[in-house]
């Protein structure tokens, strides 16, 4: 059965995949190893499922179970042959499982020293056996012998035994579903169930397993069973078994057989029978996903969820963030995406020159829509032996066609068997009135070697190109600011450090005359010797966030783009600055004359700082150095202990209600980024309260 394809004739929001036909032809472009194809699928099993429950690729037929073969006959006839099948289907998924345990064991397998009887004719060579010797004493024979024992190496032992047990468990287990139902001579099923069968009889004739299938043959019920895993698992125990993880799998393995648990995974029933005719599209719906993970670890968000409508024409991925929004299409045209963009070249007829790119990225500004910028990515799955010149040529083509010359941003994805190191290619526009010039404009187009089965050192290979789609919204990455400062596992204070570097980031991106606006307004709200008295990146981080909090506030109100904006950046922009203040006012201070100290509470959060303040002033029994610098600071500067310590109950409640959830990625609603400038400014002005509890009241006294 074949998907349908609607005409290219413009009208249809479905485009005919170019790719698509290249893959019923006899050429391939490559293909990926066995260990790749699954790492692939394992990596991107969302994005692969649902790239076929859309129903909108083409289908080959196939003949298979519950299909007629060429002589009419139906593999599936009936309920019983049905679970039958199914029943065949986990059978080679759990062969394989099987053969590559065998695999793993094959180069170390166990083995032991043994005491066998023996003969030596003439004389005695070896271990004189006494109890044999002395019953056999009387005996006349021509040439003297004597029984003795000898000490020989041998691969019997428990847990090689269990491996051949395994091994013909299964080769007995597909021998009787293949007898029990009809399957096409020329169907998947049959071509794996020889490949199989063939593949664990080879493994049986292998010196160190075939000396153990009779005593595997031996074992007729389950008790045999159980003692013969006992016995490999307490040598598991006591570290008798050098080669540890195959041999586990294996106890694991025949444990789930012997108490009737599935042995393999759904995917591996359901991606079994894939061959290499579907590597070309597995590859670009891995890239897919590397990409979306990759710039979703450089921002510190969860990669986003795949949009229902990615084959329809909306975006695969979007990413929402304060400078704009980044959207990343899969098989899309630049033409449908942007239409404000049509295509340059055209025919005698008037159609345009189009083309369907694997993937395009768009970027737009929050504050200016119109400010559109693309990137266009080709994955390859054929293997090169240097750069992908000819597909890079392509790219600058199909940039150029939609007026994309200035500043253009491409890359070409190509797959390599390398295991390390998966470096590539980046040019650059070289002109030569702005020769060694890294502006913005400059135009970028990366080669990246990537291997499906080392995803992590192809995550690493595509950081600059993530790194570069991020910085057309100016935005750096978050992920390198997020790691800065105490080392930590609370994914919650990554993220809150992250946010407070986009934040930091967007300050440079607004325009001035808007942020002077934010800026006067805080300042007015503040007072204008304590607005004053207040850093520079306090004041920043505060103008930042009451222009992104109300225009955020005002984009909703007018219905304008996206509704249901989530504030936490705000939010922690208005807790940092906060922090800012206790830090700036109290804590550096009071420990500025010890570096140790200094470096243990510079990095302190708000919590942390509300805490230290709290145990400085209220006389704890066991007091650390750092709550008696604070206190004397206090003392020193003449600070109002009692108005520090009024505050320390409303700190607590914005750190507990608002910095706490928006650090661990709560979804903040304009009603709490209200509530807490209420809180923090407006109406409560605890900020205010804040700066005077902490500065002499003769520089903050205004008036306000």
């Amino acid at each position: 059965m074949n998907a349908s394809v609607a005409p290219d004739d413009g009208s249809s929001r479905l485009e005919r995949d170019l790719s698509e036909e290249r893959h019923t032809g006899a050429a391939t472009s490559g293909a990926l190893s066995t260990v790749a194809r699954r790492a692939a699928i394992a990596t991107a099993l969302t994005v692969v499922g649902r790239y076929f429950s859309t129903g909108l690729q083409p289908l080959t037929p196939q003949v298979a179970l519950g299909h007629a073969d060429r002589n009419g006959h139906v593999g599936v006839e009936s309920t019983d042959a049905l679970l039958n099948a199914l029943r065949l289907r986990a059978g080679l998924a759990a062969a394989r499982r099987i053969r590559l345990i065998l695999e793993q064991i094959a180069g170390r397998a166990t083995f032991q020293y043994e005491l066998r009887a023996a003969e030596s004719t003439g004389q005695v060579t070896g271990q004189l056996d006494v109890s044999r010797y002395l019953t056999a004493r009387g005996a006349v024979t021509d040439v003297p012998t004597y029984p003795v024992l000898r000490v020989q190496r041998t691969e019997r032992t428990p847990e090689n035994v269990l491996a051949a047990y395994a091994t013909r468990w299964i080769l007995r287990e597909l021998h009787t579903c293949v007898a029990a139902i009809r399957i096409p001579s020329d169907g998947p099923e049959q071509r794996r169930y020889q490949e199989e069968r063939q593949a664990l009889e080879r493994a049986l004739q292998l010196p160190w397993l075939k000396a153990c299938v009779p005593a595997a043959a031996r074992m007729r019920h389950r008790k045999a069973e159980r003692d013969l895993l006992g016995s490999v698992k307490r040598r598991l125990q006591r570290r008798e078994i050098a080669n540890t993880a195959p041999y586990t799998e294996l106890v694991a393995w025949v444990e789930s057989v012997l108490v009737d648990e599935p042995v393999v995974d759904s995917g591996d029933l359901e991606w079994d029978f894939y061959d290499d005719r579907f590597d070309t599209r597995l590859f670009e719906l891995w890239c897919l996903h590397m990409l979306a993970a990759e710039i979703s670890r450089q921002l510190v968000v969860p990669v986003p969820k795949l949009d229902p409508g990615w084959r329809t024409g909306r975006p695969a991925y979007t990413w929402h963030q304060y400078a704009g929004t980044i959207e990343l299409y899969f098989q899309r045209s630049l033409s449908l995406i942007a239409p404000g963009r049509p295509a340059r070249w055209r025919r005698d007829d008037n159609r345009p020159l189009g083309g369907v790119p694997d993937m395009v990225i768009r970027t737009v500004r929050r504050d200016n829509p119109a400010a559109e910028r693309f990137a266009v990515i080709d994955p390859k799955l054929r293997q090169r032996g240097g750069p992908p010149t000819e597909e890079l040529y392509k790219i600058l083509g199909y940039l150029d066609n939609f007026g994309l010359s200035a500043g253009p941003l491409g890359a070409v994805l190509f797959h390599t068997t390398g295991t390390e190191n998966l470096s590539g290619y980046t040019y650059r526009a070289h002109d030569p009135g702005r020769e060694g010039s890294d502006a913005d404009g400059e135009g970028r187009l990366y080669a990246v070697r990537l291997n499906p089965a080392t995803p992590e050192a192809s995550q690493e290979a595509l950081a600059p190109l993530a790194t570069t789609i991020l910085g057309l919204l100016d935005i750096p990455r978050l992920d390198q600011y997020a790691n800065e400062g105490p080392a930590t596992d609370d994914e919650g204070e990554r993220f809150y450090r992250a946010k407070q570097a986009e934040l930091q980031a967007c300050t440079d991106t607004i325009p001035p005359q808007l942020l002077n606006q934010s800026r006067h307004r805080v300042r007015m709200a503040l007072g204008d010797a304590r607005w004053q008295s207040l850093g520079e990146q306090a004041q920043a981080m505060l103008a930042t966030a009451e222009y992104i909090g109300f225009s955020l506030l005002a984009d909703s109100d007018a219905g304008r783009g996206r509704t249901g904006y989530d504030y936490s950046g705000p939010v922690i922009g208005m807790c940092a600055s906060i922090e800012s203040v206790l830090h700036d006012r109290i804590i550096s201070p009071a420990t500025t004359h010890d570096t140790t100290l200094h470096g243990e509470c510079a990095k302190a959060t708000l919590g942390n700082v509300i805490r230290i303040i709290e145990d400085s002033l209220s006389g704890i029994s066991n007091p650390q150095p750092k709550h008696l610098a604070v206190l004397a600071h206090l003392d020193t500067t003449g600070v109002d202990k009692n108005a520090v310590r009024n505050l320390v109950p409303p700190l607590r409640r914005i750190s507990q209600s608002f910095r706490n959830p928006a650090a661990h990625r709560h979804v903040l609603t304009q009603q709490t980024w209200t509530r807490l400038w209420q809180i923090a400014v407006s109406e409560d002005r605890i900020l205010t309260q804040v700066i005077d509890a902490v500065t002499p009241l003769s520089s903050t006294g205004d008036g306000n």
